[in-house]
């Protein structure tokens, strides 16, 4: 095994604020391995001085490279005559394919002149002058400041493209994205670049304030380096970026630059002397999701040091075990492994199939890109809405056969259904099984309490809610001496996990409300906006987190360790011995939730279930079932997207029919990996 040699690092980080959370996150792992890692705020550089600075040695390593870009500082060259490729290296993990970039226009600007691509602003007399804000008729683009990368990217582009009636501003960002938010938030004409994972498109949301701006597939920078700058051949944007949903991305969707990865890089010495950290750094991949929110953390803080060491520490104690693992994992040398030997192939049957979906709404979007994934295959696929059910009647109404299959399970909670008599004397698990895939260990789910309340009254836990006279009463809006909990519809699952819970915890000064989910949730967020006393169950991937943010307008609640149901079933309800909740769920980060953090809901996995007998007869079918797995991201900006149109079937197959578009290689793959028997 592999052990790490331990001493003192010196790191570096970029000059960009999204990129100080995932600096913070490396340098915390690696300090939790027994390394000494300096403070990377004390060498704060732009990637034209960085990659010279690791390669001198005066820093070992950052987090911040975005590839393919910055493999154009490689041949800087050193004093003595060597290059920086010489000295630093690109070190596989943190967020690949995930950097998305491009441009950002006004979208009531681009609306109102049908705007479609920079190549139409530059073609277009009207359209370049609206740009041109200090009068020397060519029409100017917020950009980036000089030390970065992405400056050099686009003053290529301009060039490669013949964008002759546009120029590149550079400055500060920060001061570059004011200007922009105020002209948007003017409904005046505006471009500017930008990328994710940031907040930026959390304050200028792409398809609400703003469009990703498209560029003709033909503009797209290859890697001829039409301005001869030092490794400019590296600014190649390859195929470009075309997955972003279509509602947010002028059409046909090209951003033009291709999703970057976001890595570390690393002295190579550092790298061979070491191999326990080159392994540890490679295994160092948080949730980009999990970044996401804290970048919208750290841009709602203080703007301190303080605040964005804070946040890494609080990620770290809710991803513990993750840590752990990665930890473990980097102790192993790399092994080699045999290719494996062919498979046999498998085809589609084809035929019609019957589908249901849940009757809630976040579970719509899913359950159409599944429809249409299939759909491309060559089947032919009922509209689920059609039978919309709660998880009570769907796994009997699959068992009977009236519906094949579903996509929107929640296991283990709804195994629960399994044990369902049907007429026959037969159990629902003789006809139903689960299938892999979609979203493993991703439903998070708990309650939620008004954080206005919790922080006035130190609330920490349900179970201190039930045992607090004051505070239980305070959820009593009928007077009848208990509180209300606002749970679920009865023909779910979660109402009868939480009374089981109730029944288990001794929570007897609380009691469920039963109702439609989305009443119950008006409700909640009515009181969450009087800043007076609720508490709701709800889940993730919704829109409802985004509605009531988690850390902003309320806490998830926690209860105590021993209060997490187990599989004892207190009620004796039919399969409530898969209601129990493992080792609840402990990692939502630490402004998010009451501390210590215990959700006491599992991270449920979502799946799709189906007959038994059709998965057996088609082997291709459940392949693919298996392989269809949608970015989590992904679906949770398409929900966000759904709960703000207007409420059709039709806007829901819009927005699947625009992921499919977007990401029509990914879905190709899986149809092809399908086939391997």
């Amino acid at each position: 095994a592999l052990e790490p040699l331990g001493g003192d690092l010196t790191m570096c980080r970029a000059n960009w604020a999204s990129g100080y959370i995932q600096a913070e996150i490396v340098r915390q792992v690696l300090q939790s391995a027994g390394y000494g890692v300096s403070d990377p705020s004390a060498i704060e550089l732009g990637p034209s001085n960085a990659y010279t600075t690791m390669a001198s040695g005066e820093c070992q390593f950052w987090a911040n490279s975005w590839y393919p870009g910055h493999f154009s500082w490689y041949e800087n060259e050193m004093p003595d005559g060597s290059l920086v490729a010489d000295h630093v290296q690109a070190v596989d993990g943190l967020f690949q394919d995930s950097g998305v970039q491009g441009l950002l226009v006004t979208k009531s600007w681009a609306d109102d002149n049908n705007i479609s691509t920079l190549d139409q602003i530059n073609d277009t007399e009207e359209l370049y002058l609206a740009l041109d804000t200090d009068g020397d008729g060519v029409g100017e683009i917020l950009g980036c400041p000089e030390d970065w990368t992405c400056d050099d990217i686009l003053e290529n582009n301009l060039a490669f493209a013949g964008w002759d009636n546009l120029v590149q501003t550079k400055a500060g960002y920060e001061a570059l994205f004011a200007e922009f938010v105020n002209r948007v938030n003017a409904g005046e004409p505006a471009v500017i670049y930008t990328w994710t994972p940031s907040s930026y498109v959390v304050e200028m949301v792409p398809g609400v304030d703003v469009y990703w701006l498209s560029i003709e597939e033909d503009s797209v920078l290859d890697d001829s380096n039409p301005l001869g700058l030092p490794g400019g051949e590296n600014h190649a944007q390859g195929d470009g970026f075309r997955d972003a949903p279509a509602e947010t991305c002028t059409q046909p969707c090209q951003l033009g630059w291709e999703a970057a990865d976001i890595q570390v890089s690393a002295r190579i010495d550092l790298l061979e002397a070491d191999p326990y950290l080159h392994n540890l750094l490679e295994k160092i991949r948080p949730s980009i999701l999990d970044i996401s929110i804290l970048q919208v953390e750290q841009t709602a803080g203080d703007g301190s040091e303080a605040h964005v060491q804070q946040l890494a520490t609080g990620w770290m104690e809710a991803n513990a075990d993750l840590v752990a693992g990665w930890r473990e994992a980097a102790s192993v040398a790399p092994v080699a492994e045999p290719a494996p030997a062919p498979s046999p192939t498998v085809e589609p049957l084809g035929g019609d199939l019957t589908m249901c979906r849940a009757n809630w709404a976040s579970g719509y979007i899913q359950a159409e890109i599944v429809r249409q994934v299939l759909q491309s295959a060559g089947y032919g696929v009922s509209d689920p809405s059609a039978i919309e059910l709660g998880p009570s009647n769907a796994y009997t109404t699959m068992a009977s056969g009236e519906c094949q299959f579903w996509a929107n399970s929640w296991y283990p909670g709804h195994f629960s259904w399994y044990e369902n008599e049907m007429p026959d004397g037969s159990l629902v698990a003789d006809h139903v099984q689960a299938v892999d895939g979609l979203f493993q260990d991703s439903g998070v789910q708990g309650l939620l309490v008004t954080k206005s309340w919790a922080d006035d009254n130190n609330i920490s836990t349900l179970d201190q809610i039930n045992d607090t006279e004051e505070l239980y009463l305070a959820l009593d809006t009928d007077g009848d001496g208990v509180g209300e909990i606002l749970g679920c519809p009865e023909d779910w699952t979660c109402d009868d996990i939480l009374e089981n819970n109730l029944a288990f915890a001794g929570w007897d000064n609380l009691v469920q409300t039963k109702a439609g989910y989305e009443a119950l949730f008006a409700e909640f967020v009515n009181r969450v906006n009087a800043g007076e006393p609720a508490v709701i169950y709800t889940w993730t991937p919704s829109s409802y987190v985004v509605e009531m943010v988690p850390g902003v307008d309320v806490y998830w609640l926690s209860i105590e360790e021993d209060s997490v149901l187990d599989d004892s079933n207190p009620l004796g309800l039919p399969g409530g011995e898969n209601h129990a909740q493992g080792d609840g769920f402990r990692d939502a980060p630490a402004e998010t939730c009451t501390q210590p953090c215990q959700l006491g809901w599992e991270a449920a996995d979502i799946q799709v279930s189906a007959r038994i007998d059709l998965l057996e007869a088609d082997p291709y079918l459940h392949n693919l079932l298996e392989k269809i797995r949608p970015s989590i991201l992904d679906i949770s900006i398409l929900q966000v997207e759904q709960t703000a149109g207007d409420g059709s079937e039709a806007h829901v197959q819009q927005l699947a029919a625009g992921w499919m578009e977007a990401n029509a290689d990914l879905v190709a793959g899986w149809l092809e990996t399908a086939k391997a028997g």
